[in-house]
């Protein structure tokens, strides 16, 4: 085939090679290596489609790897038997106190935040039954603070878990927070109960729950509903 003005193409294209200089080479050459690589990737066989998931009755895939099984047994055993295992492994406090407690729950969350999973399993498999334990035992203001304290100790539960892999455990952890927030007519802290709620249901791919979750806790805050300083 011929260029304009009747000059063969591979001649034409050689003069525009050797007009462009070494700058327009080496963009040539780029181009090329480009055109191959793309070549290449569409020569590939598709991958093949993966099946869905087994999952156990809350929605979450069975084959999902857990962590540290041992502090997980530990959490299981503090979350559903509180009171059995507050007696076999010899509370902390057998009269709990408030600010004691509320120490105790403030350093679960620390060493959440230094990622300590090992010594945090432990520590929070003795804090659960305690706190439980205070809550049935304070009264009046003492009784409020204490279910706030449980509120903070399962949001810190539900963190661990999902970190550990146990999403079961940890949506059972995370829904006791919520409810125990709901209780307490406090949006505040209900919405932060509920953001962790949601991030376990995010990691269990529930991604419509985790939408309503969410919107509802961005809901209960928005500007003129929150009910003090704070709030706003």
């Amino acid at each position: 085939g011929c260029a304009a003005g009747g000059v063969p193409v591979a001649a034409f294209l050689a003069l525009q090679r050797a007009e462009a200089g070494p700058e327009g080479r080496e963009r040539e050459r780029r181009l090329v290596a480009a055109r191959a690589r793309v070549a290449r990737l569409g020569a590939r066989p598709a991958p093949a489609k993966r099946e869905a998931e087994p999952r156990t009755a809350l929605g979450v895939a069975q084959g999902r790897q857990r962590h540290l099984p041992e502090v997980i047994g530990r959490l299981a055993e503090a979350m559903l038997a509180p009171d059995r295992h507050r007696r076999g492994l010899a509370p902390a406090v057998k009269d709990p106190d408030l600010q004691a407690l509320a120490t105790r729950v403030r350093h679960a969350w620390q060493l959440r935040q230094q990622a300590n999973y090992v010594e945090l399993g432990s520590y929070l498999a003795l804090l659960i039954p305690d706190v439980e334990f205070g809550t049935r035992t304070f009264d009046g203001d003492d009784r409020y603070t204490g279910l706030r304290l449980l509120v903070h100790t399962y949001n810190t539960a539900s963190s661990l878990l999902k970190r550990l892999g146990d999403i079961e455990l940890a949506l059972l952890a995370a829904d006791r927070a919520v409810r125990t927030a709901h209780s307490l007519n406090d949006p505040l802290l209900t919405a932060a109960a509920q953001y962790r709620l949601a991030n376990v249901l995010l990691t269990a791919s529930r991604l419509d729950e985790t939408c309503d979750v969410a919107l509802q806790a961005a809901d209960s805050v928005a500007p003129g509903k929150a009910p003090s300083p704070v709030g706003l």
